[in-house]
Parts: C-alpha cells; sequence; structure tokens
C-alpha cells in the first residue's frame, strides 16, 4: 500500500493538467486537494499518472476535451469530496476507471459524451452514493 501524500494547497484553489509531463508531476499523489479543471484539452487521452490517487478534496471536472478517450489512471480513485462533472468529450469512450468510486459528496453529473454508452455509465454510476444530484445522459440533443 502507498502512504498517504496530498498534492495541493486549497480546496478552492484550481488547477489543470495540460500536458503527460505536468500529470507526471503529481504521479506519487494519494490525495488532490483542489479543483482539477480539464477543459478543451487536446494533448491528453486520459489520466495514467495518476494511478495512485484514491481521493480528490474538491472537484473533478473533465470539460469538453477532445483529447481524452478514457479515464484511465483513475482506477483507485475511491472519494470526491465535491462535485465530478464528466461532459460534452466527443471522444470519450469508456468511464471503466472509476470502477472503485464510491462517493461523490456533491453532484455527479455524467452527460453529452456522445461516444460514451450508456450502459457502461449507468453501471460505473450505480455503486456510487451522491451527496447531490446524480445526472446521466449520454445522447446528444436533437
Amino acid at each position: 500500500m502507498v502512504a498517504e501524500k496530498r498534492c495541493g494547497d486549497s480546496p478552492d484553489a484550481y488547477f489543470s493538467f495540460y500536458s503527460v509531463e505536468q500529470l507526471a508531476e503529481f504521479a506519487d499523489c494519494t490525495v488532490l486537494v483542489g479543483r482539477i479543471q480539464e477543459d478543451s484539452i487536446q494533448q491528453l487521452e486520459d489520466f495514467a499518472a495518476l494511478r495512485n490517487v484514491t481521493r480528490i478534496e474538491g472537484f473533478l471536472n473533465v470539460f469538453r476535451s477532445p483529447g481524452f478517450l478514457t479515464l484511465h489512471g483513475l482506477e483507485n480513485l475511491e472519494v470526491v469530496q465535491g462535485d465530478v462533472f464528466i461532459h460534452l468529450n466527443p471522444n470519450l469512450m469508456s468511464i471503466a476507471a472509476l470502477g472503485k468510486l464510491r462517493t461523490v459528496t456533491g453532484n455527479l453529473i455524467i452527460a453529452g459524451n456522445d461516444r460514451l454508452p450508456q450502459a457502461e455509465v449507468e453501471a460505473v454510476a450505480a455503486p456510487i452514493t451522491v451527496g447531490g444530484t446524480k445526472t446521466l445522459m449520454q445522447a446528444s440533443a436533437p
């Protein structure tokens, strides 16, 4: 088991990863403290370097990021103390990496990811206890 290593200063501080090199700086972190905002990211296909992260204290927002194909790297994530938003990612094909996620204290919104199978979203989200709203819609509006 990896000893806890906290990375980040405040649940209210924003940070984004734009490259594999930036992700690699957090490779030994088990807790990310802050608001992870991945907006319009094209250079990353996944979160592979974050494989040790078990908890996020803040939120996770993956939004309009065509580079993301999967959420690989988040396989050990169990708790998000805040919101999880995964929305409008046109090439995202799998969220299976969230299979250990069991608690989201805020809202869980997985919506508008056109290549993401609705059945997978529902299966992954089913065991997650959510403190706020759970929204799971993949089909684009006509």
